[in-house]
This record gives structure tokens, sequence and C-alpha cells, in this order.
């Protein structure tokens, strides 16, 4: 080994920087498209081949760059974004590291021709392996055009570690998608490989373009929000409605002042805005934009710039937190079943994006069977005579019983963009709750647009559908069927109410009613519960004792680290005291103290859960009935049980006469 010190060659130095800005296609992608952004423009093509790997194009109609700092621009750490120290308290832009060029250009051929309004003409630059082949004066139009070829062909060290072509350019659709939501006034077109993928229109309309880009549905599934929660702090974007819950977090886009981030902590403020309306091990879809003062984000944590640090992060996120929980409380979270009957929907087409290719290459293999832990279920006639029809059994969750597929090992594969492989799409678990909108390695998969929203024209005239309040109270009773839903209905709806978790909920709010309102009864110990303080919190230990008291427990300090425990409340066991300790220090440092409501709400769920009416339950009366439906129309949430599954969905009066034919 070679112990000498000496400095880095100034090219490796230049290879290294220019890694830990480009990383992919996709890095340019973003680098460019911000830099576009920042430039004003109101239209932006992005254009790609082979991934990217050949070919880049980014054009839009910003304000160009003047003639005598185009070569600057390519320069390291040169930017027009700030100046002194203290313009990091008023930056909106995405760009401001003067890096993104100087990066591109080290390790691909990069071309590029721009022009601004005052000028005449416009310049043509043209750099590999960062020296100049052709600088000319040439006619275009204002903005700036972009051209990136053979990226990492000087580093193929990186370059093999690239993944396949439809891999790579599906982490660019994943960072475009989210540009188009982040800045819904700009109008987005992405081509790849010849063949649009997407385009949106510049409406300024988020919900618009959030329909663009998925599907014409979206808006009946999804909230608009723009909420102001202070001078410093807004929140805008979508929120899904609980019919949109999902097995991973892939449909959950943060934005920070138009930035997109890496923002996990927002994440989980959000998620936990949503627990009382989805069930465990679900995530629900957002698309959040939180607007805040410059001065209090730190946005220079990392060169890709995707982290960000809020001062007072964790007041913050409770305002967040609390903002999105009071605008959910306030919407209608009633479910619609979607297409019971089978109806023909609108002719959804595929926008002939690289997503075609997959369907062809997997249409070859959709007739071999699946191994068991990647089966999807074959909704069409059982017409196999060696596929036998599918058993079930019954379950018990959360206290109530339901019914899963038993004999998964015969199921067989029905027409799927999806490959089994799981590096192209991670398509590993089988979600019955709602298809996602969308799906990639990071956020993505294949889009669907309707042939009608193609237009632009017809999307001027549709709006999102107000919101249908609903008194239960005044919905006519129609009946019980299979001893566990309840059927009411009006002139528009038929509504279905589960039993045991409609009586669950109401239970649930009255039993946290009461005890909010007593005083915590404590049980004592025959002998103290010596807990050890870890000796990193021991300064703390006084803070600890002072919070345990709070909850219920008689304790107190022995010694510098040892925390004697005498009494705990009625609502904790014996066992369970330890445990619980544990994780008050284990949350004590991270700022992320566990609440009073977080501490009982399973254990009064549980006991909600116990107490309530089950499924199946022949002896239930129509008096009991009537007292179930009042009861729940004054609960708190009267949309979910305390475990997050419905209570009631709903299904048209138009889909079932579509279904009779009494429409055509």
């Amino acid at each position: 080994m070679n112990n000498v010190i000496k400095q880095l060659d100034s090219e490796i130095v230049k290879l290294i920087s220019a890694g830990e800005v480009i990383e992919s296609p996709a890095s340019v992608i973003k680098e460019l498209v911000e830099n576009s952004i920042d430039a004003g423009a109101d239209s932006i093509t992005v254009e790609i081949k082979n991934g990217g790997k050949s070919y880049i194009r980014v054009t839009d109609n910003g304000s160009g760059i003047d003639e005598k700092y185009v070569e600057e621009a390519f320069n390291k750490h040169s930017t027009s974004k700030i100046s002194t120290i203290d313009d990091f308290n008023k930056l909106y832009t995405n760009g401001f590291r003067g890096e993104a060029l100087s990066s591109v250009i080290a390790v691909s051929e990069t071309s590029m021709t721009t022009k601004t309004k005052e000028q005449n003409y416009g310049i043509s630059i043209t750099y590999k392996n960062e020296k100049i082949l052709e600088k000319v004066k040439v006619g275009t139009s204002d903005g700036t055009n972009i051209i990136v070829k053979n990226l990492f062909e000087n580093v193929p060290a990186r370059q093999k570690f690239l993944k396949s072509d439809k891999s790579e350019a599906m982490k660019i659709t994943s960072y475009l998608v989210k540009y188009a939501l982040a800045h819904p006034e700009v109008k987005f077109k992405y081509i790849n490989n010849s063949k649009q993928i997407f385009q949106t229109y510049g409406t300024s309309d988020l919900m618009q373009t959030a329909k663009e880009l998925f599907s014409e549905d979206f808006y009946n599934k999804a909230l608009c929000v723009d909420i102001k929660i202070n001078e410093d702090l807004s929140l805008t974007g979508l929120l899904g409605k609980n019919s949109l819950m999902y097995s991973s977090r892939k449909m959950q886009y943060i934005f920070v002042n138009g930035r997109i981030v890496h923002g996990q902590s927002i994440q989980k403020a959000i998620e936990e805005a949503y627990k009382k309306y989805i069930p465990a091990n679900n995530f629900p879809m957002f698309f959040v934009n939180i607007l805040v003062n410059p001065a209090n984000v730190d946005v220079n944590i990392h060169p890709n710039k995707l982290e960000v640090k809020f001062e007072n992060e964790q007041q913050i996120l409770t305002q967040i937190k609390n903002a999105v929980s009071k605008q959910l409380d306030s919407s209608q979270m009633i479910a619609h079943i979607d297409n019971v009957f089978g109806l023909e929907k609108e002719d959804f087409t595929d926008i002939k994006s690289q997503y075609q290719e997959y369907k062809n290459e997997i249409s070859k293999k959709n007739s071999e069977p699946l191994s068991t832990s990647s089966k999807l279920i074959n909704t069409s006639d059982n017409k196999n005579p060696e596929q036998p029809p599918l058993k079930f059994e019954k379950v018990e969750v959360d206290g109530d019983y339901v019914y899963k597929i038993k004999n998964t090992d015969t199921l067989v594969k029905e027409d799927s963009y999806f490959s089994e492989n799981a590096n192209e799409f991670e398509n590993k678990e089988l979600d019955f709750k709602q298809s996602p909108l969308l799906k990639n390695n990071s956020t993505p998969a294949p889009f669907f647009i309707p042939k009608e929203t193609v237009t632009q024209e017809n999307f001027s005239d549709k709006k999102a559908t107000e919101p249908y309040f609903v008194d239960l109270t005044l919905l006519k009773y129609a009946g019980r069927i299979f001893d566990t839903y309840i059927i009411l209905n009006d002139e528009k709806y038929m509504y279905l109410i589960d039993q045991h978790a409609a009586h669950e909920r109401v239970l649930y709010e009255k039993f946290m009613k009461d005890f909010k309102t007593q005083e915590i009864s404590t049980q004592g110990l025959l002998m103290p519960n010596r807990v050890t303080v870890p000796i990193n919190l021991t300064d703390y230990s006084d803070k600890i004792i002072e919070l345990l008291d709070k909850f219920g427990f008689d304790c107190d300090l022995f010694g510098d680290n040892i925390i004697l425990i005498r009494s705990i409340p009625t609502y904790f066991s014996e066992n369970q005291t330890e445990l619980f300790v544990q994780r008050v220090f284990d949350s004590y440092l991270e700022e992320d103290v566990p609440s009073f409501d977080d501490i009982i709400i399973n254990k009064i769920a549980t006991k909600a859960c116990k107490a309530a009416i089950k499924g199946l339950d022949t002896t239930v009366k129509n008096e009991e009935v009537d007292k179930l439906i009042f009861d729940l129309e004054h609960c708190e949430n009267k949309y979910a049980c305390p475990h997050g599954r419905p209570t009631i969905t709903r299904l048209s009066k138009y889909e079932i006469e579509k279904f009779f034919k009494r429409i055509l």
C-alpha cells in the first residue's frame, strides 16, 4: 500500500465532483430542467434516446444566457442565483451551486444553443472533454436548447453501472412527473425514442395536471388543498382520499418551495394525519408542496439538493400534520365502489410510452404459470379445466372475520404491464385495495390518459366534483345483507355500512371521551420495577420521570441512572412497562416523544373492537340499527374504524341503472 499523501490530479478531482452531481441520465435531466424552471420558462421539452445514455435534449423558452456569459456558465461554481451568503435567506430557485453544467461537460459531449430576447441572434457552443469544439452565432428562438450525448463515455467505471435503457428511462419519467406536479404552470412535453410519453398544458391547475398525467377520474379520489398555516408556512397540493391506499410510499411526492426533496419526516407527519382513515401497513397518496420562508430552511445539505433541514423542524412538522388532519376531517371520505358490475369505462389508451415495449415482451409469457410469490388473480371466466375454482378461508382481522383466497397456488397470470423481474418493476405483492395510479423504481409505472383528455379544449370545462356530504340519519333504511352490512339509500346513492366497523368507531370515541375526562387510575406493583437509563440520557433523567408521571406512572430516580417504577396505569400490564419506557428513551433525543393518545389508542381501539357487534351477527334488531346509524353520524370520524378500515361505502344509482340498461 502506498502511504504517500499527494494532491489529486485536477482531472480526477473534476470527475469526483461531477459524480456527486451527475449519477445517471436522470441526474442530467434533473439539473437541466431545474435550470429551465429557474430561467422562467413556461414551456419545457425533454427528449431522450436509449434511456438518456446516448442522447438527452432539454429545450425551454426561458430567459436564455447573454453572449458574454455563455462560456462562464460552464465554469464550476458560476451561477446567477446567488452572490452573497445573505442570498440563502431569500433563495427560491432550484439551483444555486453553479455545478450543473460544469459537471455535465465533464462526463459527456454537450452542445448548447441559447438566446436572450434582447439579442438578435443566438450562440451555439459545443464541449467535449471540457474543451470547446465550436462556438458560433446562429439564428434561433428565445430560450435555451441543450443536447447531451454519450454520457459517461469517458468514465467507463460509472458507465458500466448504469441500468438498462428502460430502467434509466423510468427514473427520468419519475423526475419529470414530479416536476410537472410541482410546477403546473409550466407546459411539459416528454419524448422517449421519438414517442411522446406525456404532455401537460401549463394551466397552473394542479388537479388538471394530475388528470393529464394519471386518469380522468383522479379528481374523484383526491382533494385539492391550499392551506395557509401562518405567515411563513403554507401547504398546497393533492391529498388522496382513503380509497387511494398503497402497500408502499411510491405515490407520495414531497416538494419544498417547488423543490423535489426526500422528505421522510414530512411523509411521517402527513401519514400520522391519515392514521384514523386507513388501515395499518397501508400508505396514503399525496403530492404536497411546502411553502416556507427560505430563511427557515437549509437546502445546502448535499450537491444533489434533495435533502433539506428546517429551523424549528418539530414545530413545523406538527403544524403540517395538524393542517392535513383538519383538512381530512372536514372532507367527504366515503369510498365509492368502482365499477362493481364490470361496466365499460372510458376508453383508456396507452400513451405509447416505453411501457408498450414491456407489454409486447411480457405478452409472450402471459400463459406461463407464476411462482407462488408473484401470482396475480385471473379475473376472467375460469375456462381452464386444469385450474380449480378459487377457495376461501375465514380469518380473523382486528377482531372481525374476513375471507381470503386459500388456494393461491392455482392462480394464473392476467394480462399485465408489469415484469416479473423485480429489478424492472417492484410488483412484489398484490394490493387488493386500489390499483396504483403510478408506479416506478422510485415512484412511477405505466401512465394511462383518457382519450378525451388529450386535447386542451376538453380540460377547460372539466371541474372537480364538489364533495357530496351526507347525513346518515336522513337516509332510508333498506335492510341488512349477509348479517353484516346495513343498506341505506337516498336519491343518488346506495350506501353499505359495515356494522362491526361502525360500532367499533362509536365505542372507540365513547371510550376515548370517558378516558380523557377522568383521572388516570393506577395499580401498585408488589416490587418496584427497575429500569436503567442509557448513559447518554442520564442528564435528562429528571425530565423523563416528569414525562412518565404525566402518563400515570409513579416513579423516582435511584442513583444517577436507575428509575424505580412503583405503580403503573391500569391500561398497562407489568410486562409492557419496560418496553414502553425504552420507547420513551429511544424517542426522547429525537424530539419524538409519544403523545397521550399515541400511548392508549391501540388499547382503547382493542377494547372497542372486542365489545363491538360482530359480522354475521343474526341477533341485531332494527332499533339497534337505528341507534348505530344515529351514533355513527355523530362521531368525529364516521368514515373509518380506529384501525383505519372503512365503515361506509357507496354505489351510485347511475351505475345500477346502466347495468340494467335503463341508461344507454
